[in-house]
């Protein structure tokens, strides 16, 4: 299956400034979210075989750290900042 050249260059982008934005702690939620597309976009459109299917467990276990920062946010949670 091949994509076409823009969805190729927009995961390029989304996966450069989504992890780059991450890395420095800005637009957390926002930033997550686009990887969380990407990675479900790939998971969708591998093929399986033993390789990928490896490959597809460790993209799932990502997808649970992003689903995290989506719905918690960056940064220090509340309730451990009083300490």
């Amino acid at each position: 299956m091949r994509l076409p050249w823009l969805i190729a260059f927009l995961v390029i982008v989304i996966e450069s400034l989504g992890s780059l934005a991450l890395l420095i702690g800005f637009a957390t939620r926002l930033s997550a979210l686009g990887l969380i597309t990407v990675m479900v976009g790939a998971i969708l459109t591998s093929h399986e075989t033993l390789m990928i299917s490896l490959k597809l467990i460790r993209a799932k276990k990502w997808l649970i750290v992003k689903q995290t920062l989506v719905l918690k946010g960056g940064g220090l949670n509340k309730e451990y900042s009083s300490r």
